[in-house]
């Protein structure tokens, strides 16, 4: 994911940042946005069919529905993104200012979005990799895990590291810059 930073200082030319992406990063890139610098910055989702032409021309599939003139579901330019993506054969471009907050939100959305498992997540097995254990003031331990596939509900017991069976007694996940509870 390439993220053009710094898209309210004045003067800045998108075209030629773009240009300079595809010249010394690689020329396959999809850009997410479209962005309107006066009167004042506004960035939408870019909805132009021409946008997605990176992800077509990779897949005989899409293709071929593309040049019959066929209409294409946007899951499935989504699923195709999210597959070359994750392959690093696609890079999806995002505009925004850090510093001012602007583009933000959908950067961290595409980055949660296309760095997950493709196809059903919940119907693969339980799959996943602790990175961190803690214990709290009252002696409980404090799990922190990536999970891969699978799901967990509160309540559940899973085994860790194929021998010691732990049963889930809470749950929290990032949410918005915070971590909130969760059940599953």
């Amino acid at each position: 994911v390439i993220f053009i930073n710094k898209i309210d200082q004045a003067g800045v030319d998108l075209q030629s940042v773009v240009q300079s992406v595809r010249d010394k990063l690689s020329a396959d890139i999809i850009i997410k946005q479209t962005v309107s610098l006066s009167p004042e910055i506004v960035l939408e989702e870019n909805t132009d069919i021409e946008a997605w032409d990176a992800v077509i021309e990779n897949n005989d599939e899409l293709l071929e529905k593309y040049i019959a003139g066929e209409p294409i579901s946007r899951e499935k330019l989504v699923r195709e993104e999210q597959r070359r993506v994750q392959d690093a054969s696609l890079f999806p471009v995002y505009y925004g200012s850090a510093k001012k907050g602007l583009g933000i939100q959908p950067l961290m959305d595409a980055v949660t979005g296309l760095f997950q498992p493709i196809g059903e997540q919940g119907s693969a097995a339980l799959c996943g990799s602790v990175f961190k254990v803690e214990y709290t003031d009252c002696g409980q331990r404090r799990v922190y895990l990536r999970l891969y596939s699978g799901t967990l509900r509160l309540r559940d017991t899973v085994a860790l590291a194929g021998r010691e069976k732990l049963k889930i007694t809470e749950m929290r996940i990032p949410s918005k810059g915070e971590i909130v509870r969760t059940d599953t």
